[in-house]
């Protein structure tokens, strides 16, 4: 079964996926609550980048319950191991597009934030 999944405008993202809901278990409202809590600070239990954005977004949707992803051809991932590791589609906003288009079944990019409800996850160009 697909169904809808949603997160809010982030970071100037919107990020729409289409998922099967035996994928795993999204909770749009606890990736809402993590951008409300955080938009304004940094959670210093994560990495901090100059350009924090799509690090930002990251988080949110990790928060969300999205699983990190270690083994797509453009992994999504943050751990500390002495020091942050971090993909590249965790904190690059190309790759992290790339990896919301590719790595998940039924990403896809919308051209405007016209008519896309609260909550979705879509790329926009």
């Amino acid at each position: 079964m697909i169904r809808r999944l949603s997160a809010r405008l982030i970071g100037g993202f919107l990020l729409l996926l289409l998922m099967p809901s035996s994928v795993l278990a999204y909770n749009p409202a606890n990736a809402a609550a993590y951008a409300d809590g955080w938009w304004n600070s940094y959670n210093l239990g994560w990495p901090v980048y100059g350009s924090d954005c799509t690090n930002f977004v990251s988080q949110a949707v990790w928060s969300g319950g999205y699983p990190m992803d270690y083994s797509a051809n453009n992994p999504w991932y943050a751990y500390y191991n002495a020091g942050w590791h971090t993909s590249l589609s965790w904190s690059i906003v190309q790759n992290n597009r790339g990896f919301y288009l590719t790595d998940l079944p039924g990403g896809y990019v919308v051209n405007s934030f016209y008519g896309v409800k609260t909550a979705s996850i879509s790329g926009v160009q």
